[in-house]
């Protein structure tokens, strides 16, 4: 019998030259010198060179790190990553290790069965009771996880869960380099590095920064952030394991009544078949009597005739024979009567004489029957589920790199943003595609927008999702809205002024509102009092609701045609200027913080939506980007609290709820105007 040696190896004989730590995919140069793919990655981007300065075009070209002999790229214009992944990998090193390490197998391990039998040895991480046999990790995922025959088996770990997760002494650890401790984060590429990923990865990323001096900083609420992420991520696991759970159930039920269906259709067609056969079959024995009876009736008139045709014609020969003349013409005169009435009874069953056949032509529908291949089909109906989309955006929550002054959030700003649903807001016959750029959220949940490329006002049920027109103004422009907290009231900036309509029961023009004529754009109520964004010239003014008179024309706000915001008591305002996002006192003006483009990470000359949420923070949107962007409430801390919106691109309009806890985006697009909802959880 044939028995496996394994070879005495030295450990160094697996470690990379380049980061002194066991190969990771080796990857082996033409000089047959083998290096980790990460490190000879990161060597090519560092290091390659053009084989001539004057030609950008041409092949560039490395220096192995151990020999210095030239390696020259596959191709011109190659990336440094697929460039890497060219260089073949070094299956001799690799099997060596694999045997290197089983020698390390521990002693009292639980050894995989079917490695065993091709003298492997592998630690068992999973033992399945149908095939009965412990299995390691490749084995599991090639056999148990692809082969459908033993993908209903019942396989269970055999490790306990705590030895699988990395101890607090792990953490300090780099993952790709076990034996060295991280000392350095990259806000480039949101990744921790020990000493040799900085040099090999990151000596070049323009934001890199020791441990120390960012611990000093934080962590303390982020990590309370992260851990604010991970409870929602366990809910809507919990929840949708629920849901799960109660869908096997489901299908298990649906294919129970199918089958039972279809046996049931199956049984009664058969007794309809049967019952069918047995009328068939007796309306055929009727008809197939009678035919037979015509045809025996017809039989025997011709034998009677033929008699009747004898007799006479024996007659006839007896009149011939030595009888008078006057015998022979009665004689003649009686067979011509004897023959006119037989051939009269004859003719009388004229139709009895035709030729009789059958002739069997089936049911259509028996012949498709006949034909058919299945009885049916069941079509599997997979539903379109937010779920993973909503788990990658929370995973987005933790991954986004926090941009202003690298501060955290505080508690009120720490947010987690769930995807609820969206709408399409529907065009009319006479409409061109909606352009939304104001609205609000009414207390039975519908929504209330301006169409403003339409000059109209629309309303979404919240439960039918139902698009309906409450105002339309084709000869003025409808630019604005705000209700009063109970939505008895409505004001609207139609062309040069604001006018006050009733909400319930219907929607009913009362009167105009402001006494200037003015070009009136976004509308806050506040109180008994509404600021108005005005335009030529531009600025935020405050008009008190009883009679229309203006009260302040606000400092300092002449933020062009963009967007503003109140805090929830109304004693700040925000609104985009160009080039940044500001926010002032009310009463005074002074100004309590700013914020440019691009610390809030977009090239847009200004923000086209900003609101407030229930804590006073300050969303507004990126429409380059396709995100929602979050300032704290003091202005120290911005983070994309929505790295990627749902569906909608060119986000252009925010608008909260009146708790704050919620709020809508709508899109900026030439083909369709869409709108997406979010709710906020502190």
């Amino acid at each position: 019998m044939a028995t496996a040696h394994f070879l005495e190896v030295d450990g160094s004989v697996f470690d990379c030259p380049i980061c002194l730590e066991r190969y990771k995919v080796p990857k082996v140069l033409p000089c047959l010198h083998t290096f980790c793919r990460q490190c000879i990655h990161a060597y090519v981007e560092s290091f390659a060179k053009p084989e001539s300065d004057e030609d950008e075009n041409s092949a560039h070209y490395i220096e192995c790190p151990v020999c210095r002999q030239r390696v020259v790229a596959p191709r011109p214009n190659i990336s440094s990553e697929d460039w890497a992944n060219t260089f073949p990998g070094n299956h001799l090193l690799l099997s060596l290790q694999e045997m290197n390490d089983g020698q390390e197998t521990p002693k009292n391990s639980v050894l995989c069965e079917p490695c065993k039998r091709v003298n492997e040895r592998k630690i068992a991480l999973f033992y399945c009771s149908n095939c009965d046999e412990k299995l390691c990790k490749s084995c599991y995922s090639y056999m148990h996880s692809r082969i459908p025959k033993y993908l209903n088996h019942n396989v269970t770990g055999i490790i306990a869960t705590d030895s699988i997760l990395p101890s607090s002494n792990d953490v300090d650890h780099c993952i790709i380099h076990k034996n060295k401790s991280v000392r350095f984060f990259c806000f480039d590429h949101e990744e921790l590095s020990c000493s040799v990923c900085y040099d090999a990865i990151h000596h070049k990323c323009t934001n890199v920064k020791p441990l120390d001096e960012i611990t000093e900083n934080n962590n303390e609420e982020q990590l309370e952030h992260i851990s604010c992420v991970i409870a929602s991520f366990k809910r809507k696991l919990n929840s949708e394991i629920k849901k799960t759970i109660t869908n096997v159930q489901q299908i298990e039920e649906l294919q129970e009544t199918i089958k039972n269906d279809v046996v049931t259709f199956v049984n009664d067609a058969k007794i309809q078949l049967d019952e069918l056969q047995d009328k068939f079959l007796k309306n055929l024995e009727v008809m197939h009597a009678f035919e037979k009876s015509c045809l025996q009736n017809k039989q025997i008139t011709l034998e009677n005739f033929v008699q009747n045709l004898a007799h006479s014609e024996l007659t006839l020969t007896k009149a011939n024979a030595n009888r008078p003349s006057r015998m022979k013409f009665l004689t003649k005169q009686r067979v011509k009567i004897d023959l006119t009435r037989h051939f009269d009874d004859f003719i009388k069953q004229e139709n009895s004489y035709n030729w009789t056949t059958y002739e069997w032509k089936e049911n259509a529908m028996l012949k498709s029957i006949k034909e058919m291949e299945n009885i049916g089909n069941v079509r599997v109906i997979h539903d379109d589920s937010d779920f993973v989309s909503d788990l990658r955006r929370e995973i987005e929550l933790i991954k986004t790199p926090t941009t202003r002054n690298l501060q955290n959030p505080t508690n009120k700003a720490s947010v987690v943003v769930n995807y609820l649903t969206s709408y399409f807001v529907r065009c009319q016959e006479d409409e061109t595609v909606p352009w939304i750029t104001d609205g609000e959220f009414l207390n039975d949940g519908s929504l209330m927008m301006v169409d403003k490329k339409n000059s109209c006002i629309k309303r979404i049920s919240s439960t039918t999702g139902t698009t309906s027109i409450l105002l339309s103004k084709k000869s003025e422009e409808i630019r604005g809205l705000c209700t009063t907290d109970g939505d008895e009231k409505v004001f609207v900036s139609v062309g040069d002024t604001i006018s006050e309509f009733s909400l319930s029961p219907t929607f009913r023009y009362q009167k105009d509102f402001s006494k200037e004529k003015m070009e009136f754009y976004q509308l806050v109520a506040r109180q008994d009092i509404i600021f108005a964004h005005i335009g030529n010239p531009w600025c935020v003014r405050v008009i008190r609701k009883s009679d229309g008179k203006i009260l302040k024309t606000l400092t300092g706000s002449s933020c062009g045609y963009g967007y503003f915001a109140l805090s929830r008591d109304g004693n700040r305002i925000i609104y985009s200027k160009p080039g940044s996002v500001v926010c002032d006192e009310v009463e005074s003006g002074n100004q309590v913080f700013q914020c440019s483009l691009k610390e809030l990470g977009t090239v847009r000359k200004s923000i086209k939506g900003i609101g407030v949420d229930f804590h006073d923070n300050i969303y507004v949107c990126d429409s380059i980007g396709s995100s929602i962007i979050q300032i704290s409430n003091d202005g120290k801390f911005v983070r994309k609290v929505i790295p990627k919106l749902h569906q909608i691109k060119k986000p252009y309009a925010i608008c909260f709820d009146k708790s704050g806890k919620k709020f809508f985006v709508s899109s900026w697009l030439d083909t369709h105007c869409k709108i997406e909802l979010y709710e906020l959880h502190f």
